[in-house]
């Protein structure tokens, strides 16, 4: 038995392939989430209320983990690569940059694509449900017409119209406000997608070239990266289920995205192993690290942005949002900081 385990140490390929299929399966982990209100589906809109305290607490999780735990990482990273050593924090700002505006750029060309189809139709349906709402108000008002010629209350008549009026112009509202909140939860989902994937893919390649290279693997590494990769998943998940109101479609969306990218780039990397230089593999990862960190900052900004125009006028929703925030920023600061002493350790 020892040395069945001593035979599977020494492979690196094998390792590297059940550290990447871990990761993967975190993140798949991480998307289930969306299904932790049914532990409360007794009570009322537990979903709803799951879903607008998880998109903070997705906030805070990215927050501390690209800005805080991935931005130093990758400074750290930059200062080995013999391109950047000499300075590494022109460097760092640059790809941040560049990775900010890259997202910025990708995002805006999808949802000018993508959205077309699902505008289309909620226009549709819109538009049918108004003619179906004026067909009815028609059909109200000659009622209220006959009864008034009958009784003759005009007042009854004023009465009616000015209450289908408001309550027309209140729904109209209410559709312009989820119209809003269905483009944000779009696009924060897109800038999610595309950062995390830029991240995935070519973490798992440079997972297999490191190891060929000699450069180990180590069980707080494997525990580390498997805690992060959970977070990830639910924070693609989160704004999916938001603009979808789907468990399933937001699950397999992030189970996809979170589950996939890593084995794809380590495909790549299993069928480049021998022919190409590891050590230009961690010049790409230091480029790729200070990219992704600027794009995660976009979707950071998203999310903040959609979170004080739906609840700026309603304070004790947001206090507690707030605080939802400050709590996913403080579990991942003492996870960092347990995986990072045990990393030193």
């Amino acid at each position: 038995m020892a040395t069945n385990w001593e035979n599977i140490k020494s492979n690196e390929l094998l390792i590297s392939w059940l550290l990447i299929l871990g990761n993967s399966l975190a993140s798949v982990l991480g998307a289930s989430f969306v299904y932790l209100d049914l532990l409360f589906k007794n009570q009322k809109n537990s979903t709803d209320k799951w879903v607008k305290f998880g998109w903070p607490l997705s906030g805070g999780i990215l927050f501390y983990s690209t800005q805080f735990s991935l931005l130093p990482h990758t400074y750290e990273h930059l200062q080995k690569v013999d391109t950047f050593k000499n300075y590494p924090l022109f460097f760092l700002l640059l790809f941040y940059v560049s990775g900010l505006l890259l997202t910025l750029f990708l995002s805006r060309f999808v949802t000018s694509v993508a959205p077309k189809a699902i505008h289309g139709c909620e226009h549709n349906h819109g538009e049918s449900g108004r003619k179906r709402s004026e067909e009815f108000t028609i059909e109200d008002d000659e009622l209220t017409l006959m009864e008034n010629d009958i009784l003759n209350e005009d007042n009854i008549e004023l009465e009616d119209r000015n209450f289908t009026l408001s309550a027309d112009n209140n729904h109209h509202h209410s559709n312009i406000i989820d119209e809003e909140m269905k483009n944000i939860s779009w696009k924060v989902a897109i800038q999610t997608a595309i950062a995390i994937s830029c991240h995935k893919l070519p973490e798992g390649l440079i997972m297999i070239m490191r190891n060929s290279a000699g450069g180990g693997f180590g069980l707080s590494i494997f525990i580390g990266l498997f805690i992060h990769n959970i977070p990830e998943g639910f924070t693609l998940a989160i704004p999916m289920l938001m603009m979808t109101g789907s468990r399933a479609k937001a699950f397999l969306f992030a189970a996809a995205i979170g589950g996939l990218c890593q084995p794809i780039g380590g495909f790549i990397g299993t069928l480049l192993m021998g022919t190409v230089d590891p050590s230009s593999f961690m010049l790409m990862n230091g480029v790729v690290l200070a990219m992704v960190s600027g794009m995660m900052l976009t979707v950071i900004i998203e999310c903040g942005k959609s979170i004080y125009q739906s609840y700026r006028k309603k304070s004790q929703d947001f206090k507690y949002l707030a605080l939802c925030f400050l709590v996913g920023f403080i579990v991942m600061l003492i996870i960092g900081t347990i995986v990072g002493h045990d990393d030193d350790d």
